[in-house]
């Protein structure tokens, strides 16, 4: 439910070893509106064109959070081929609730500074937090949560295992506990390579309040692939 402006303190860093691309999904900050309803499988599609139409040959390192880590995970099930390995951080669940535990997930990112200090994609830059608070974006973010049951059942029926492909799952260590922390654990089963990673004291934001943590695991899943590669 934020926009691609969240990643502006992960982008930079990240560039600096491998090539990375960041998108505003449908309705969000510049991208135009989509066709309703916003599920996973409509959101796959868009993707998967988008990549198609930029010319960005995979196979990808996936890197989503949030609802975000929902979509991706669709779309991995979708084109495995696609994926060289994959990093969720503090992920929805398709079994977390509807629409209690998605309405908990929005709790925690209106608390403390507000929930627009999370879209921001630029501090002092008044055009785009206009933008990025704009009632299209406030929009996107209703359609998305809207069908949200919908696009949790998709990705139930989707079955992702990905059998040798690296999954890493970064939980947020300030909410480790009970079902979140159930569910995380579960996000371990859709690959047979997968592992976790707590980020101590960090709420549901790791990749904005903890970037460093967030660049690291990246950069350490980047080169093991490719030095699996060379192998």
């Amino acid at each position: 439910g934020m926009g691609m402006g969240t990643w502006r303190t992960v982008q930079p860093s990240v560039s600096g070893f491998t090539r990375v691309c960041s998108y505003d999904r449908a309705g969000y900050g510049w991208s135009d509106a989509g066709p309703l309803p916003r599920t996973s499988e409509r959101i796959t599609a868009d993707l998967r064109s988008l990549l198609q139409h930029v010319g960005v040959d995979g196979p990808f390192v996936l890197v989503g959070h949030s609802l975000g880590g929902l979509y991706l995970r669709h779309y991995a099930a979708s084109f495995p081929d696609d994926v060289a390995g994959m990093i969720l951080i503090d992920s929805s669940h398709e079994d977390q609730g509807v629409p209690s535990g998605f309405v908990r997930v929005a709790a925690r990112l209106t608390q403390a500074s507000g929930f627009h200090r999370w879209m921001r994609p630029s501090s002092g830059d008044a055009t785009a937090d206009a933008v990025y608070a704009s009632t299209k974006t406030s929009a996107a973010t209703n359609a998305e949560f809207a069908a949200v049951s919908e696009s949790g059942d998709q990705v139930r029926s989707a079955r992702l295992f990905l059998e040798t492909t690296p999954l890493l799952v970064i939980t947020a260590g300030r909410d480790d506990t009970g079902t979140w922390h159930e569910l995380q654990l579960d996000l371990l089963s859709r690959s047979g390579r997968s592992r976790r990673v707590v980020a101590a004291g960090s709420g549901h934001g790791v990749h904005e309040e903890q970037p460093a943590l967030v660049i690291s695991q990246i950069r350490e899943m980047v080169e093991t692939l490719r030095r699996e590669a060379q192998n």
